[in-house]
């Protein structure tokens, strides 16, 4: 499943921002500037609300919140229950105005096998982000139709270009440190660094 981790409150700006007066003709158009990573790797959720779509073998959207970051690595062990994704910034032209941005996951390839037969090779959605405020864009190993091993390709667009772009390998068997971590590019250090 694919997780977008954001509050509702952001719909609620981008509302009172077109109720502003002069209304949806006032909108001055809000440039983005740059995006970039904050966090990367695998991350749990304190709350998460499930879509009904998931339920029909479709990647679904589920909003979540209370997002940590467990591990920062690239490499993904394939298993039920991982989330796994980056955690995104981007900075406009102003902080009040909501910006659109595509989030793109592009799957290993072949593509993703849907329960109903059919191939996907990538998952896009817009989402609405607060400037200066980290977004998540992350995948959830819900159902085991999704563990799908190999380099799975997270971005994030505005206007037709690329802003962000980080790959995670997915693997089924991978070497475990003694802390019961992934032991190849396992960044845990850096991730205490940022706290």
């Amino acid at each position: 499943m694919t997780y977008v981790g954001r509050s509702s409150a952001s719909l609620c700006l981008l509302f009172a921002f077109m109720l502003a007066p002069g209304g949806a003709g006032a909108v001055v158009e809000n440039k983005v500037r740059a995006a970039q990573v904050v966090l990367y790797g695998t991350y749990e959720t304190l709350q998460r609300k499930d879509h009904q779509d998931a339920l029909a073998g479709s990647v679904s959207i589920d909003t979540v919140g209370g997002v940590y970051f467990t591990t920062v690595t690239d490499q993904i062990l394939a298993s039920p229950g991982v989330g796994f994704g980056l955690q995104f910034v981007i900075h406009a032209s102003s902080a009040d105005a909501p910006v659109v941005v595509e989030t793109v996951i592009r799957f290993p390839e072949g593509g993703l096998r849907l329960p109903d037969g059919s191939v996907r090779a990538l998952h896009v959605v817009p989402v609405t982000v607060v400037p200066g405020r980290a977004t998540l864009h992350g995948f959830r190993f819900d159902h085991g139709w999704e563990i799908t091993p190999g380099e799975w390709q997270f971005e994030i667009h505005h206007n037709n270009r690329t802003l962000v772009s980080r790959s995670f390998d997915v693997v089924r068997d991978a070497p475990i440190d003694e802390n019961g971590f992934l032991a190849k590019k396992v960044k845990k250090a850096e991730q205490a660094e940022r706290r």
